[in-house]
């Protein structure tokens, strides 16, 4: 474990899955709480136990369809599709850890090269870099074959603190007046669908739990980000004050609100539980590979990308 800290902050970080552990933040009264859902176990970072709290997902994070890419073929996880690279994904593998401070930035670099996922190898960083007021995730790959990159943080986010209450009466508001339609196995069909007058409809800042009362099933979709507006996602608890923005290099972003689960995991003192946490995923689009109007996410040997999200802290 690796902890990064400032009087409004604190972040912990572990070289298993590159995983972000938890975020203590204030809240108006200057009361430090955890706001992510943290594993009680820590220990239960090293299984794969279906949520990926906080893990580093990759090469490619959501679906692939029929589990295969050209001539790499995987093992299904999700029907018949592959979900966040499989059993043997980046969120599974080990990564070496360094420590360093650059004038106001304290970090901590996760290094892979990565051999064991089934993906052609690629050299792989992710840094965890926190200033007084903002946390920023950073991908950056280089290609050591023909391959593909399209990671995301898997943190889910309560900000309550220490998930004292469900996300329902916190507050969303996400850049996207349209989301991706899915089959039954939530693959993307190719359709785009307007948010408007739908439970998926974020564009202004939203009470969660009014927007699931129209969908059954909670959310598991993907939101096409408006190119150029900012902050690209908010999120907001008017009990604590405390008030996250988001800003991405990302065309698109995933939220999932575990609606149903029920798992003797333990998170925060208590067993995980429906709507407990909101996961935030930025990324490019579930199965572009086989979409190409969307872009690609490919990378040539000797090629690098980077991807990032950035978190700004604020107490209201």
């Amino acid at each position: 474990m690796f902890t990064l800290e400032n009087e409004a902050i604190t972040v912990v970080v572990s070289e298993y899955g590159a995983t972000l552990v938890q975020i203590e933040m204030k809240n108006r009264q200057g009361v430090k709480e955890d706001i992510l859902l943290s594993l009680d176990d820590q220990e239960e970072m090293k299984n794969d136990l279906g949520y990926y709290f906080g893990k580093t997902v990759g090469p490619i994070a959501n679906r692939i369809k029929n589990a295969h890419i050209g001539d790499l073929e995987f093992k299904a996880n999700n029907g018949p599709n592959l979900n966040h690279s499989g059993e043997h994904g980046w969120s599974a593998q080990k990564w070496q850890a360094t420590t360093y401070e650059e004038g106001v930035v304290k970090g901590v670099r996760f290094e892979l090269t990565d051999q064991m996922s089934g993906f052609p190898a690629q050299k792989v960083f992710v840094d965890y870099q926190l200033t007084e007021s903002e946390l920023t995730i950073r991908f950056t790959s280089e290609a050591l074959a023909d391959s593909y990159f399209n990671p995301t943080n898997h943190a889910y986010w309560n900000l309550s603190g220490n998930a004292k209450k469900d996300i329902c009466e916190q507050f969303l508001q996400v850049s996207s007046s349209q989301v991706l339609a899915v089959d039954e196995n939530t693959l993307p069909t190719g359709e785009i669908l307007s948010v408007e007058q739908t439970g998926y409809d974020f564009q202004n800042l939203t009470k969660i739990g009014d927007n699931l009362k129209q969908l059954p099933t909670g959310l598991d979709n993907t939101f096409i980000l408006t190119q150029n507006q900012q902050p690209q996602l908010v999120i907001y608890d008017n009990t604590s004050g405390r008030k996250v923005l988001f800003n991405s290099n990302r065309q698109a972003v995933i939220l999932y609100s575990a609606t149903m689960a029920d798992n003797p995991v333990k998170v925060n003192g208590q067993r995980m539980s429906s709507n407990l946490g909101l996961a935030i995923e930025f990324q490019e689009q579930p199965d572009i590979i086989n979409h190409p109007k969307w872009g690609s996410i490919q990378l040539l040997a000797g090629e690098t990308a980077e991807k990032y999200v950035t978190m700004h802290f604020e107490v209201e």
